[in-house]
């Protein structure tokens, strides 16, 4: 919960050598626009930037390989890219966003709609466009 509820945060840069970001890291930063990732990073955990209602845009870096359940819900992001480097996506990581562009960077064994499912549960079909 390090700056979670943080009502002025708009930026964040995180530390190069940062392998996890902690569960409610970030959630309920309304103002928070911008992240830059290190290439260190390994873990967003589980609701790390749960309602940061002013999030457009994410890229994940390379080194992530875990991003948990509800990382990314009730955000604003438009666009998301997730590299090859990730192997496990937690339950709702996308839901209730306004995503028009999901960048994924590696082949997945599920159906696209089993997928798409998972990520939004149930919210899906108004999200994906």
């Amino acid at each position: 919960n390090t700056f979670n509820e943080c009502t002025s945060l708009a930026q964040v840069i995180l530390g190069e050598n940062l392998k996890e970001i902690s569960h409610h890291a970030f959630s309920e930063c309304k103002l928070l626009k911008e992240i830059s990732f290190p290439d260190s990073l390994i873990t967003i955990d589980d609701s790390a930037f749960y309602n940061c209602g002013s999030l457009k845009s994410v890229v994940i870096p390379d080194s992530v390989e875990t991003i948990g359940s509800y990382a990314f819900s009730g955000c604003q992001i438009e666009s998301i890219t997730i590299p090859n480097s990730v192997t496990s996506i937690g339950q709702q990581a996308l839901f209730k966003n306004g995503i028009l562009y999901i960048g994924l960077s590696w082949d997945f064994h599920l159906d696209l709609e089993d997928l798409v499912s998972f990520l939004f549960q149930g919210d899906w079909e108004s999200q994906v466009k």
